[in-house]
């Protein structure tokens, strides 16, 4: 007896795989939208539909309930589907870079990407609202990467500056980056506990 090899998902309008996708992805608000791997491998047809470049409302979607679009929006209107779905390719790449907590890599490319990642999480907590500190502390520990970027690359290469932490763009987008995810407990805590 053949097999029937046909998936009965890919008869549902697309409407419905959106919005199961979407309900799929809703089950973990913090981190990427993992969910959606195992429900794009069930079948090519599936892959396909889901796919960002060929549904980029659900990816645009996804971003959006995932970060922070009122202050994205106040600042430059209402982003297409296709520009929230690249936006939030290119946060949740910023956060999976300080999730690895890699500081240093072998090749030349690293501090451009370094410096990308920095760029990205300084826009993120720009654009704040609750949910994209979430994302950078609770998923990403962009705290904790950066306190230790900032601990073991602020002085590099000081001895050419008189002593001083060299003026990069490295050193200056980590800086504010730490900034902007210290919160006031932590300070108090610093405060009372000193090193």
């Amino acid at each position: 007896m053949p097999l029937n090899t046909r998936c009965h998902l890919t008869m549902m309008p697309l409407e419905i795989l959106h919005h199961i996708a979407l309900d799929l992805m809703k089950l973990t608000p913090i981190g990427p939208a993992v969910q959606l791997g195992p429900l794009m491998q069930t079948c090519s047809t599936l892959n396909a539909c889901l796919s960002p470049k060929r549904n980029p409302n659900l990816f645009g979607a996804i971003y959006r309930h995932k970060l922070d679009s009122a202050a994205v929006e106040r600042r430059l209107g209402r982003p297409t589907s296709r520009q929230w779905a690249a936006w939030g390719r290119r946060a949740f790449e910023a956060m999976r870079y300080f999730r690895k907590g890699v500081l240093r890599y072998d090749d030349d490319d690293n501090d451009e990407r370094l410096l990308e990642a920095l760029r990205v999480g300084v826009m993120l907590m720009l654009d704040d609202d609750g949910k994209n500190v979430r994302q950078m502390i609770l998923w990403a520990r962009a705290d904790v990467f950066v306190q230790r970027l900032v601990m073991t690359r602020l002085y590099e290469r000081s001895e050419e500056n008189q002593g001083w932490p060299r003026e990069t763009p490295l050193i200056a987008y980590a800086l504010q980056l730490m900034w902007l995810l210290t919160s006031e407990g932590k300070v108090f805590f610093a405060l009372r506990n000193p090193p």
